[in-house]
């Protein structure tokens, strides 16, 4: 059983941690040239493109290419339903990435995330900071209090992002795709613990 006072020591641990990645990796965006907007029908075909990749594909649950027809059905139920809320990141007025929220609850504050960076010739960390404004509006101008996250078990690469933005993992399942069967690493964000990270994650992404 932990005492408060190992629960705050833990916080503080979490805290210099992250902000001594945000020193190594040498990030210093500024949060002003970075923007997280509602995905509108005018971004479908940019989006198909950006879903298409072979390196998104690879990471996603669905990884067949998404054909015109396909992806428009999936545009307009995510543009229609209140269970979907997408936003196309956009760094200094280009839109370079998107972060998506689905299986949204409001009963239970809880939902699911999906994000990528799509386009090249970003400055290092532009990922870091679309994951911040995408934590920040979930948490924040959403009021969730839950962040569910689904992960392929060897993609290490977004394991290790999600568990440094405080995720902890909740679950494993398995999914079948074409290449076979995948585990998978079910993690989960609470509202308490991103407030806990917003702070150090701050440190490094400037105002």
């Amino acid at each position: 059983m932990h005492s408060r006072a190992d629960t705050e020591g833990d916080a503080n641990t979490d805290n210099r941690l992250m902000r001594d990645y945000g020193q190594r990796m040498g990030l210093g965006l500024k949060l002003s040239d970075c923007f997280l907007r509602p995905m509108k029908w005018a971004d479908r075909e940019q989006v198909r493109g950006w879903r298409n990749q072979p390196a998104v594909r690879r990471v996603m649950f669905t990884d067949h290419e998404i054909g015109s027809g396909e992806h428009c059905r999936w545009f307009h139920q995510v543009l229609s339903s209140d269970a979907y809320s997408y936003h196309v990141f956009e760094y200094q007025g280009r839109p370079v990435g998107l972060v998506g929220f689905f299986k949204l609850e409001s009963a239970s504050g809880s939902g699911e995330w999906t994000f990528y960076i799509a386009e090249g010739n970003v400055p290092r960390g532009t990922g870091i900071a679309m994951l911040y404004t995408g934590l920040d509006f979930f948490f924040g101008s959403r009021r969730m209090s839950s962040l569910f996250a689904n992960v392929i078990a060897w993609n290490e690469e977004s394991l290790a992002l999600h568990r440094r933005f405080g995720f902890v993992q909740d679950s494993t399942k398995q999914i079948e795709r074409a290449d076979g069967v995948h585990e998978v690493v079910c993690l989960v964000l609470t509202k308490a613990k991103w407030e806990g990270h917003r702070d150090a994650m701050s440190s490094f992404i400037r105002e």
